[in-house]
């Protein structure tokens, strides 16, 4: 991020252009993205988080240069956002999912407005030159660790099975399968690896290989085979099948769309400045269920304000030249990076005070105002996004967990068949990676629907009972296989 950020931030600096850094810092905010995946699925992701933030950042700078009024820009800003979850979730893209580019996407549309149509070209090419460069520099270590990714992915696997713990190794079975199949051709001994894990997993222990040598022609057909099976049961468009009208991510965008455009409002009726802060605060509440955005909110606030105090001790600093401004804000950027995935609260110490930093590129900003405004923005958004969950009832999950646990019990009926009828090779393999993914998704869902207060999904023991199950009929299929 230090990389991504800070080499077109020091550019623009350069030709003494700092005020369009917000445009740079856009395309640079998606290196946060894609770390887990192989390259090529990497490589792909930042090509659709840049088609899609193209068209943001396009949209956005055309409705400032309208000067349209606010209340407007309130009702787009939360439309956008709302937007922005729908397709992250249904990409999948992981931590920090849409909440980083609502704040850039938002704080474009919200900011100087009134400029010619004309700049709009300038602006989409600083973001676009920004996001390619940010997309290299998440490649460039494709050059000396060329199945990184997917290696982490395997050792994840093998210390969740050498655990002895179902619940954690079976997901995390599934993950590194996942990303194996996502790596088209992974090295064989990371295959023979997984193998090993999941013989780990059921309890048998693995033939005795004594290096690389062993790898035969025939072994290794068997190994390309193996994922060759895994690969055709991948659905072939999955996001659209997460769109479909009956997928949780659709109440999910219904409460974020009412918290974003209450809270949006409510900071405008209370003659904030930045109102979008308000909304970016409320959309970065809604991951997860009730509990979760209850726990969000108390932490991004508690965070938030510490932060604003950070910002009032750097903020002399900043203004002693842009060069510190820069260096401030890749510091910032570092403090994220470091602390937001540890604790949420930690994170958003930096996260606030990065923020106001980079109000300042366009020019300085007074020091109270910026901390009143962010602070009381944080508040008003935290409060509105609570009430609107706890309001706003959604059943979608706990009927996902229905559906969910339907497609276990059919996945664990189907395995219990081909078990039966002394099934070997693919169709094996067939089997034992649906019901994979079956009780995964099934653990997932349940998770989510257990927090929402309002909403109780199945009793939990017809879960657990389930899971159990599973589990079991995964050990016999791979206790059935042949030995590998």
């Amino acid at each position: 991020m230090v990389i991504a950020v800070g080499v077109p931030l020091f550019l623009l600096l350069a030709v003494d252009r700092l005020a369009l850094g917000l445009y740079t810092v856009a395309g640079s905010k998606q290196a946060l993205f894609g770390h887990d995946r192989p390259y090529g699925a990497r490589a792909r992701l930042h090509l659709g988080l840049t088609a899609g933030q193209t068209v943001a950042v396009a949209g956005s700078v055309a409705v400032a240069s309208a000067a349209l009024p606010t209340a407007v820009l309130v009702a787009l800003g939360a439309l956008v956002v709302t937007a922005q979850k729908v397709m992250c979730d249904a990409v999948r893209t992981g931590p920090p999912a849409q909440a980083v580019l609502s704040f850039i996407t938002l704080g474009i549309l919200f900011g100087p407005q009134g400029g010619p149509l004309s700049e709009l070209p300038r602006d989409v090419l600083l973001f676009l030159g920004a996001a390619a460069f940010a997309a290299l520099v998440c490649l460039v270590p494709a050059l000396w660790k060329p199945h990184g990714p997917e290696a982490a992915a395997v050792a994840e696997a093998e210390r969740a099975a050498a655990a002895h713990v179902p619940h954690r190794a079976l997901p995390a079975l599934t993950t590194a399968w996942d990303a194996l199949v996502a790596a088209g051709r992974p090295p064989p001994a990371l295959i023979r690896r997984l193998l090993a894990a999941e013989n780990a997993f059921s309890g048998r222990p693995a033939p005795a290989r004594t290096g690389p040598e062993e790898l035969s022609g025939e072994l290794l057909e068997e190994l390309r085979r193996e994922l060759e099976v895994r690969r055709a049961q991948r659905p072939r468009h999955p996001v659209l099948g997460r769109l479909r009208p009956t997928s949780p991510l659709w109440g999910s965008a219904l409460l974020c769309l009412i918290g974003c455009l209450v809270a949006g409002y409510a900071a405008y009726g209370l003659g904030l400045g930045r109102p979008y802060w308000a909304i970016v605060t409320a959309c970065a509440l809604y991951r997860g269920n009730t509990v979760v955005v209850w726990q969000r909110a108390l932490l991004r606030t508690a965070g938030t304000l510490g932060g604003v105090l950070l910002y009032a001790a750097v903020a002399p600093l900043a203004r002693v030249s842009d060069v510190w401004l820069i260096v401030l804000v890749l510091l910032m950027t570092i403090g994220i990076e470091t602390f937001v995935s540890r604790n949420y609260a930690a994170g958003n110490l930096f996260i606030a005070p990065m923020a106001l930093l980079m109000t300042n590129l366009a020019e300085p900003q007074s020091t109270g105002t910026l901390i009143g405004t962010r602070a009381v923005d944080t508040v008003v958004g935290a409060v509105v996004g609570v009430a609107a969950a706890f309001l706003v009832t959604d059943r979608r999950n706990a009927h996902h967990v229905v559906r969910t646990r339907e497609r276990a019990l059919a996945a664990i009926a189907d395995a219990r068949a081909a078990l039966d009828r002394g099934a070997r090779g693919a169709d094996l393999i067939a089997v034992r990676d649906r019901l994979g993914h079956a009780l995964t998704a099934l653990a997932t869902a349940a998770d989510d629907a257990a927090g929402e207060w309002h909403a109780p999904a199945l009793p939990p023991e017809e879960v657990a009972a389930t899971l159990h199950e599973g589990h079991e009929v995964v050990v016999r299929t791979l206790l059935q296989t042949e030995t590998r």
